[in-house]
C-alpha cells in the first residue's frame, strides 16, 4: 500500500513539473511570437546596408 502511495505521488511530481515545463515553453513562445510581430511592424533591429551612390563601390 505504501509502495503504490508513493508511486503515485512521485507520477504527479512529474506532472506537475512537465506542466511548469510547458507552460513556460509556451510562455516563451508567445513572447517570442510577439516580438517577432512588433518587429516586422517596427522595422526596430533590421540591419539595412549602406546605400551607395551611383558608380560608387564599396569600400571608396
Amino acid at each position: 500500500m505504501a509502495a503504490a502511495a508513493y508511486a503515485q505521488h512521485r507520477s504527479l511530481g512529474w506532472t506537475a513539473v512537465a506542466g511548469r515545463v510547458g507552460a513556460a515553453t509556451g510562455i516563451a513562445l508567445l513572447v517570442c511570437a510577439l516580438g517577432a510581430f512588433l518587429q516586422e511592424r517596427t522595422g526596430l533591429g533590421a540591419y539595412e546596408p549602406p546605400r551607395l551612390a551611383r558608380g560608387q563601390h564599396a569600400g571608396d
